[in-house]
């Protein structure tokens, strides 16, 4: 059923009355629908511009991503290599400590000497010193050039043993005298060499002022050796002058000069002189069985001394 006052208030307009709120009503609807339509619009041209411009977007965030991964990536590395560098300067001091402390234990050590392999060969003296002399298939000049190399670098003063060795079976062994002198000795009786089976030692003696060789030779009879000894005697000089170093001043007269008998240091001897009574080259009997051969008074002095100290040792 109608409301009553809804009906009294369509009956009370006029026709010209309902034309204008029709156009009104019109109007209005046209209004609300171009706001709606205005809305719509804006909205619709936001979206499409987000759109549009969607792809920068993603560009820029896909950027910056690898950005924040390269910067994690870096500070990473750099934690690793602080940590390298860290451990490697550990290593160098612990390395360093461990050195010093090495230095010093070895510093507070007594270091061993290595010891000369060579043993000391028994001398008819007693020797400050000792050198190898090799003359395996030398010649007579060889054997005196390689002795006079030895006798130029001996520097201790006292005595130095000369032992002369050559191959034998695969091994080295001491000369005798009879082999010695039969080397050296050119003009040397065959006679003398069998009585000179035993040792025999070759020698420098270094004194304060100069250097002399010297030869002992140990020998069976007594009286058959003097008496070759005498047979040797004009040669002797000649066969050793050069293997003593024997500085020759007075010319060939001293070649033709005698040896004389003469008691040196309570010892028979045979001396050679020259004009001034200089002495120039003797053999002294330590004993009925040695013989020293020397060039000077105070090298024979020092050989007799130490061979009686051998003597009752």
């Amino acid at each position: 059923m109608e409301d009553p006052k809804k009906i009294n208030e369509y009956d009370s307009l006029s026709p010209e009355d309902v034309q204008e709120n029709l156009e009104q009503l019109t109007n209005l609807t046209k209004k609300q629908q171009e706001r709606k339509d205005g809305i719509h619009t804006f909205a619709t041209d936001v979206a499409h511009e987000v759109q549009g411009k969607n792809m920068s977007v993603i560009k820029i965030a896909l950027a910056e991503q690898r950005r924040q991964q390269e910067y994690a990536h870096i500070v990473k590395q750099s934690k690793n290599q602080k940590l390298i560098y860290i451990l490697l300067a550990t290593v160098f001091v612990v390395g360093g400590a461990l050195l010093v402390g090495s230095s010093l234990n070895k510093s507070n050590q007594t270091v061993p000497i290595p010891q000369i392999s060579q043993q000391k060969v028994n001398s008819i003296i007693f020797s400050d010193d000792q050198s190898v002399l090799n003359v395996t298939d030398f010649t007579r000049s060889e054997i005196i050039q390689a002795f006079k190399q030895k006798y130029d670098f001996v520097s201790n003063q006292g005595i130095t043993n000369v032992v002369t060795v050559k191959d034998s079976n695969g091994g080295l062994r001491a000369l005798s005298g009879a082999e010695f002198i039969a080397s050296v000795g050119t003009n040397s009786p065959t006679e003398l060499a069998p009585l000179l089976q035993k040792d025999f030692m070759l020698g420098v003696y270094s004194g304060i002022e100069k250097k002399e060789a010297f030869m002992i030779l140990q020998f069976d009879d007594f009286d058959t050796f003097v008496n070759q000894m005498r047979v040797w005697e004009p040669f002797l000089l000649e066969d050793l002058i050069t293997l003593f170093s024997i500085t020759n001043t007075y010319g060939s007269v001293i070649f033709s000069q005698p040896f004389s008998s003469e008691i040196l240091l309570n010892k028979e001897s045979r001396i050679l002189r020259d004009a001034n009574q200089n002495f120039v080259l003797g053999y002294t009997f330590a004993d009925r069985g040695t013989v020293i051969v020397t060039s000077s008074k105070e090298a024979l002095t020092e050989i007799l001394d130490r061979y009686s100290i051998q003597s009752i040792q």
